[in-house]
Parts: C-alpha cells; structure tokens; sequence
C-alpha cells in the first residue's frame, strides 16, 4: 500500500477503506506481508499518523507482517518517528 501527497483529515479516510479492502481480500496463507509505503507522503498530521497506526494494526490483527516505510519528506518522517518508534520489523527512517 502507498501512500502519495498528504495524509491528513481529507484523505485518511481512503487510505483507510483501501487498507481494508486489502486485508479482507487476502486469503489466509496467500498473503505474508504488509508494506504500508508512506516515502511519497509529504504532509502528515495528527489524523494521518493515527490512520498510519490503524493500517498498521488492521494488517497485523489480519495476520500479516508488517513493514513500515516512512516518507521521504523531513516534517512527516520526524513526526513518525516520535510518535512511532521504528521496531525490529519496521525499516529503518533516513
């Protein structure tokens, strides 16, 4: 899953249908892995990390392994990591 341009108020409500659709639609065994592409994401407030967390935890309640790769852009990738620590299964931020 990618996210591109702002994740904020206005457009975390699509990344949060898409991510569903994908976790309803992967069959058990069929899918391993989850990457939530946030490099392209250039604005991120409040709303948009907390979409980024509920991605994160729908893919994972639905079995996958999930990676985080966090935007590419300063402000977003800062607010990321402060509020979401990077663990083992996560890249590592630039």
């Amino acid at each position: 899953m990618t996210g591109v341009g702002e994740l904020d108020l206005a457009t975390a409500p699509l990344l949060t249908a898409e991510v569903r659709a994908v976790c309803r639609a992967a069959l058990p065994g069929d899918v391993r892995e989850f990457l939530l592409d946030l490099e392209g994401v250039t604005f991120l407030d409040s709303t948009g990390l907390r979409c980024a967390e509920r991605a994160e935890l729908a893919a994972r309640n639905g079995g996958l392994h999930v990676r985080v790769r966090p935007p590419a852009a300063r402000g977003p990738r800062q607010l990321l990591r402060l509020a979401h620590p990077a663990r083992d299964d996560q890249e590592l931020p630039r």
